[in-house]
């Protein structure tokens, strides 16, 4: 089974939209209450969210078989589980 481009793109546009309202609803709540986190932390834990994101969007799935796509996006989420152990912040959405 492929996955064609155009369901990828709807993919990636649904999960940012879901990952930029969830960072918002929590900035603003943080904004009625004391801040949990400082803003170097969330600076960097949204740049690496923004990057999953971005090397998402950029995979050829259109060229992976299904196999290939979960290895691959398996990795990446691995990997964003890394970086996030280093940030509190971004380890909340995960």
């Amino acid at each position: 089974m492929r996955i064609s481009l155009l369901d990828s793109v709807a993919t990636v546009t649904y999960l940012e939209v879901l990952v930029l309202n969830s960072f918002y609803h929590t900035f603003q709540v943080g904004l009625k209450r004391k801040r949990e986190f400082d803003p170097d932390t969330v600076s960097q834990g949204a740049a690496r969210a923004h990057k999953f994101l971005k090397e998402f969007a950029e995979l050829p799935l259109d060229q992976m078989d299904l196999k290939q796509a979960l290895q691959h996006v398996s990795k990446m989420k691995r990997d964003l589980e890394k970086d996030a152990e280093n940030c509190q912040w971004l380890k909340q959405f995960l």
